[in-house]
């Protein structure tokens, strides 16, 4: 199923008998209803890999009979409900978010006294704080069975304690925390981590203070714990990089990415491939906490050729601005780059977005201004955590898709491009508030659904302007008091009334000039813009039988070349 970002219906939790909630994967928004406490005969619920929010509800805690609960890869926050220790049944519990990039749940790591059936926990890549508790899931009634503890990717400092040495079958992940410290005792828990404590002791946990390995943790003898250069530069067990070892690796990356692309003639390489200068100092890279790699911004600096897909490789890559250079940029390897939010690649000549569905951590895309042709594919769908993108002045056809796969977008520009077809009603993004789809052969009529779940309190910008549209302006966009609508030159035949009273609108011109700032009547025209504005005023034409035009057949003072180049100037300022 795919909800498009709706809120799972109020009725569901009517259901007081229902005893299996399957809704993964289902493209759900919003946040769980405290009513959810009804459903008191739940057994199972699984809701894995949605766009759900907000914080945890302590009516879950009413769940007395739930023996599986599955609430990972969402994006919830705050702290973990403490009514979670009344889920006296209850077996298995995920909250992982490690597709995510937000903060997550975060507070401290309940101890999950109370909870005598739980047997897999886990709560991995989120921001738990402060120490692992000592009566950690000692309420378990067999401590002889197999406990499966996932933690790692938080904030958890401290000691892993002794009192973890009643479990005797434990695999516990606390990788890739703060962790200073693991009592001795527990490095002779020998059927621990399946038996490999046994064969590495302490290692088979954590990697000492000062070394590290890709999984945090000594897994067998062809993947040991390697000691970084410098002991301060892994100061915490169950390390998974060493700054000085990380930094070898990305500059060699910085290298490659440098001999590939022309680096000898960019416009600016100050520091490149200085030996003496930390790469964090090179000209466009900046690094988190002068550690690893976060932002490459090298937009303008005259780059050729094909970025190497070594550069997904950059764990901490969050920022790649590689904007108005004449490079052959390929998505193969995207995926590797799970950090990855802003991906700046207007003007590059682009061709093909084939691969851009695996960057499922970008919010920011731009590919404007290349020479894209064809539908607009479907792996953008994939980009569920997508606020803004600009896929505007390109050759891209066929009918706008719905972007019901993109619930979190803000701003869409596709304008300038040749999608034909209706326009779509985007009644499903409340976040949505800058619609730029001008300069398409679309046709039809305004959805009178537009923007249906909108805030109606956002400043909102809606440009349909030269496409194929007709009928009537429909009154439902009076339900925002703060619009800029540009509809010149379609085939309108009118307007609500109700518009006209919007004075807020078109930054103050509907209040000075009610109709006409909308869209000049028909036998009218106002240059370039097709409205009574500040800087003109609707004027006669007896040719045009439409609204909003912004030429008078055969007697503009402005040439249809210089309309254009206005409009692309334009939409360049605006990115």
């Amino acid at each position: 199923n795919n909800y498009g970002g709706a809120e799972l219906p109020e009725g569901v939790f009517d259901l007081t008998n229902l005893e299996h909630l399957y809704i993964s994967n289902s493209n759900i928004g919003g946040s769980i209803s405290e009513k959810v406490g009804n459903l008191v005969n739940l057994k199972e619920f699984f809701n894995h890999g949605n766009e759900m929010n907000g914080e945890l509800p302590s009516a879950l805690g009413n769940l007395e009979v739930l023996e599986i609960l599955d609430l990972s890869e969402n994006d919830w926050y705050g702290n973990l409900p403490s009514t979670f220790n009344k889920l006296t049944r209850l077996k298995s519990l995920f909250i992982d978010a490690f597709t995510r990039n937000n903060a997550g749940i975060s507070g401290s790591l309940l101890d999950f006294s109370g909870m005598p059936m739980l047997r897999n926990l886990y709560l991995g890549s989120n921001s738990l704080t402060g120490t692992i508790p000592k009566d950690l899931l000692m309420g378990v009634s067999n401590y002889d069975e197999v406990l499966t503890v996932g933690l790692s990717a938080n904030q958890l400092t401290g000691i892993v304690p002794r009192e973890l040495s009643r479990f005797e079958r434990l695999n516990i992940d606390v990788t890739d925390n703060l962790i200073e410290e693991m009592d001795p005792q527990l490095c002779s828990m020998n059927m621990w981590m399946d038996g490999v404590v046994q064969e590495f002791g302490c290692s088979g946990v954590l990697c000492p203070v000062g070394t590290f390995n890709k999984n945090g943790r000594q897994t067998s003898l062809q993947n040991p714990c390697k000691k970084c250069d410098n002991s301060d530069v892994a100061q915490y067990m169950g390390s998974q990089f060493c700054q000085s070892q990380e930094k070898k690796f990305e500059k060699e990356i910085l290298v490659e990415f440098y001999n590939l692309c022309g680096g000898q003639k960019w416009k600016n390489a100050e520091h490149w491939l200085d030996d003496g200068v930390d790469i964090c100092h090179w000209h466009g890279i900046s690094c988190r906490e002068g550690r690893s790699i976060e932002a490459i911004e090298l937009g303008a600096n005259n780059l050729v050729g094909v970025p190497p897909s070594r550069l997904f490789d950059i764990v901490d890559l969050t920022w790649l601005w590689l904007y108005s250079n004449p490079i052959k940029f390929r998505f193969d390897g995207i995926q590797r780059a799970k950090q990855l939010s802003s991906l700046l690649l207007g003007s590059t000549g682009l061709t093909s977005l084939e691969g851009i569905g695996g960057a499922t951590a970008l919010v920011d895309l731009d590919i404007g201004f290349n020479r894209l042709q064809g539908s607009l594919t479907d792996e953008i769908t994939e980009l569920r955590s997508l606020q803004t993108l600009s896929a505007n002045n390109n050759e891209l056809a066929g009918p706008i898709p719905s972007f019901s796969g993109n619930p979190k977008l803000k701003k869409l520009r596709l304008g300038d491009n040749r999608f034909t077809g209706t326009m779509p009603s985007f009644e499903t993004h409340a976040d949505l508030i800058w619609v730029d789809l001008s300069q398409n052969r679309l046709t039809g009529t305004i959805p009178i659904k537009f923007l249906f779940l909108g805030k109606l309190d956002s400043q909102i910008f809606f440009d349909v302007s030269d496409n194929d549209l007709n009928g009537i302006v429909p009154p439902e966009l009076a339900r925002f008091d703060k619009m800029t609508l540009l509809l010149r030159d379609n085939q309108f035949e009118g307007m609500s009334n109700m518009l006209c009273d919007k004075g807020a609108w078109n930054g103050g011109d509907v209040g000075i000039h009610q109709c006409d700032g909308i869209m000049c009547p028909p036998k009218k025209y106002a240059p370039l813009v097709g409205r009574a504005s500040k800087g003109s005023s609707c004027e006669s034409c007896d040719q045009n039988d439409y609204f909003g035009a912004s030429r008078c057949s055969g007697a503009s003072t402005l040439s249809l070349s210089f309309l254009v180049a206005t409009t692309v100037a334009f939409t360049v300022f605006m990115l």
